[in-house]
């Protein structure tokens, strides 16, 4: 063989490789459920970080809800998801899609004096970890996108890097109907 085709067949191994961790990087955590039939068996109740009201989530009257379940100790990278579920709130919240972030009852001292809370566009409510046993959270941040009559249509894991991030939000634009030219 000679050297010309030797560096050709490294290149496209090394491009295959690079393709399938990309590729498995994006949907490690990342489930579609569209094709299953979960749902909500119970009410899920949430306390507001701003007051004792309680809300139960099914009460949310926009067709699809995404529940955005995080800590105060959530990685960096994966905080500034932030940007990306603003972005849906501002641009959709009480029409299509209604963003709820939930964060641990043990978190909220900690999200306020960092600042997270003063930079959601979104409503926050506390958890007493019934919601994260409900819907079997084991890792943060967890996004679930729920549809008509509480159906559970896509859980996404966190997401490290902005190209990855970009591949849920167009995933949940698909699934809610919005035009994806409406891009992050």
């Amino acid at each position: 063989m000679t050297k010309a085709k030797e560096v050709v067949y490294l290149l496209v191994i090394i491009g295959l490789g690079l393709y399938i961790i990309l590729i498995a990087g994006g949907q490690e955590n990342s489930i579609a459920h569209s094709s299953l039939n979960l749902r909500l068996s119970q009410p899920l109740y949430l306390r507001s970080v701003h007051s004792d009201s309680m809300i139960a989530v099914q009460q949310i009257h926009s067709k699809y809800y995404l529940i955005v379940y995080f800590t105060a100790h959530d990685c960096y990278s994966c905080l500034q998801e932030f940007q990306q579920w603003n972005r849906l709130a501002e641009l959709y919240s009480g029409n299509r899609l209604e963003v709820i972030g939930v964060i641990p009852v043990s978190d909220t001292l900690q999200i306020f004096s960092r600042g997270i809370a003063d930079s959601l566009r979104f409503a926050l409510y506390t958890d007493d970890g019934r919601v994260r046993n409900a819907l079997q959270i084991e890792q943060t941040p967890m996004k679930l996108l729920f549809g008509p009559s509480d159906r559970l249509r896509f859980i996404d894991g966190p997401r490290k890097d902005l190209y990855t991030q970009k591949l849920f939000f167009t995933a949940v634009q698909s699934i809610v109907g919005i035009p994806v030219s409406r891009t992050f």
